[in-house]
């Protein structure tokens, strides 16, 4: 006589570590498959693959993103090698704000400062020369402004 185990009818949900990226988006972790991958006793007759989700608040559902990459090497240690090397790139790619919904980069803001801000919208502007110098003067005068407030 076989008994089973009555599961409970509502499975706890498995928690994953959800990196926040630059961009306003998340990924989880990336995992690796065959889980042994980074072992000496890995095997390289299984095909592996990375897998993790990518959250973007503009979606509903994650998007789940696979990478195949390695399995061209039939060596352990290359194949080792090479699946470090995709992991790094697609880290790489993420954080510097790349979206596989939208498959582009996108422009990464950095935090700064007001005056570091003027000066580049300054140097983007197409006016008059007159006016670059009366914006210029007026960048100056904010910076002397913003330097005699900071050091009282």
């Amino acid at each position: 006589m076989v008994f089973y185990q009555r599961l409970p009818k509502k499975l706890p949900k498995i928690k994953t570590m959800k990196t926040q990226l630059p961009n306003g988006c998340s990924v989880s972790e990336l995992f690796v498959f065959s889980n042994d991958w980074h072992t000496k006793k890995a095997k390289t007759s299984t095909k592996w693959y990375i897998k993790y989700r990518f959250y973007d608040s503009s979606q509903p559902n994650p998007k789940q993103i696979v990478i195949k990459g390695m399995n061209s090497f039939k060596s352990l240690k290359e194949r080792q090698d090479e699946t470090r090397k995709l992991i790094a790139l697609e880290l790489e790619l993420l954080h510097n704000g790349y979206n596989p919904f939208t498959k582009v980069e996108t422009e990464v803001i950095v935090p700064t400062t007001l005056i570091d801000a003027l000066e580049l919208a300054h140097s983007k502007l197409s006016v008059a020369p007159i006016t670059h110098r009366d914006v210029r003067s007026a960048i100056s005068g904010k910076n002397a402004d913003f330097m005699y407030k900071r050091i009282q």
